[in-house]
């Protein structure tokens, strides 16, 4: 799909997308205001090793240190660790829930071990994160033994001051995102699969029918019906010449012409500005020959039939409107209307 036809797309879509955006944004609201508060504290605990003099010693020392530290995630985390906190301290919840809601991380080069756990309440959070750190320093020292490796609690949790969760603005954010997103997406598909005759600007012919000629109404004068015929036909005066030119060199001059639409009021408007412009050109007009208009495509009329569609008409539409066109009639053209 080219880019200016994508453009298009997006562009008469955009009504959609901003209805989507608007959607996506109240379901982000929604979501943020039933889903419970969620609060998170951090607890921290220092892995300590005896240094002796040497270089050897303190790189062994440090190297010591940050294996250790990898390894106490496993014991954090831990049923056995869980459970100890929650029966010495009273907790009320259980291990799993402790585990589910548990993060354990470590900043880089150090040996500092950040313990962070996620509760509805702001206490039950920090008691949390300061019991499960209490019980690890008194778990890893029974652990190391007379090793020259231990851990110190350095910091308790902190209450916290505010929610993790929800995240109200991120949540309208993101859902707004997604709903203008999914929207666009579905309009390039339709555009792709039906695409409206306004995205295909180099097509000649619709399902063997050629196409006489396009025209644009202006969108206030349509809405005014018949009663603004006159002013249409003077605004697009050169397309509807055109148009004309090309009907009579079709061999119109011998025949009636119905012009056939759907929209009976477009169809007079446009069989009106085909009659003035072909007054001059055609004198076999007043000795008979007419510019007629008939709404439904499959209602015998005329030998020459004139389709007339809006560009906003999809494609299926078209070949089926196209079909019911030539059901009647032995010539057959068609005319595409864009309103501005």
């Amino acid at each position: 799909m080219r880019r200016s036809v994508l453009a298009r797309v997006l562009l008469h879509n955009l009504e959609a997308v901003a209805v989507a955006l608007i959607l996506g944004a109240l379901v982000g609201l929604i979501y943020s205001l039933i889903q419970p508060p969620s609060y998170s504290a951090t607890a921290r605990v220092m892995v300590i090793a005896q240094r002796g003099g040497g270089t050897f010693d303190e790189l062994a020392t440090s190297y010591l240190t940050q294996r250790r530290v990898e390894n106490y995630r496993t014991l954090l985390t831990s049923v056995s660790l869980l459970d100890r906190a929650i029966t010495s301290h009273g907790l009320p919840a259980s291990s799993k829930e402790l585990a589910d809601n548990l993060t354990v991380g470590s900043p880089k080069d150090t040996s500092l071990i950040e313990i962070t756990v996620s509760a509805p309440s702001p206490a039950l959070a920090a008691d949390f994160a300061s019991a499960i750190a209490q019980e690890f320093s008194a778990a890893s020292a029974q652990l190391e033994g007379k090793a020259p490796i231990h851990s110190k609690l350095v910091a308790y949790a902190d209450l916290p001051t505010r929610p993790d969760k929800p995240r109200t603005t991120l949540n309208i954010i993101n859902a707004a995102l997604v709903g203008a997103v999914t929207a666009m997406a579905l309009a390039v598909y339709g555009a792709r699969t039906n695409p409206r005759l306004s995205y295909l600007p180099e097509i000649s012919t619709i399902g063997g029918v050629a196409i006489l000629g396009q025209m644009s109404i202006d969108k206030q004068m349509f809405s005014a019906g018949q009663r603004s015929a006159a002013r249409q036909t003077a605004a697009v005066k050169i397309n509807t010449d055109r148009l004309a030119e090309r009907l009579l060199a079709t061999g119109w001059v011998d025949q009636d012409v119905e012009v056939v639409c759907r929209d009976r009021r477009l169809g007079d408007l446009v069989a009106d500005m085909l009659k003035r412009s072909l007054t001059d050109r055609a004198p076999v007009l007043a000795t008979g020959r007419t510019v007629s208009t008939s709404k439904a495509a499959g209602v015998a009329g005329a030998n020459m039939r004139v389709g007339v569609m809006a560009a906003a008409t999809r494609w299926q539409d078209a070949k089926t409107f196209v079909e019911e066109l030539q059901q009647h009639g032995e010539r057959h053209a068609l005319v595409i209307v864009y309103q501005r």
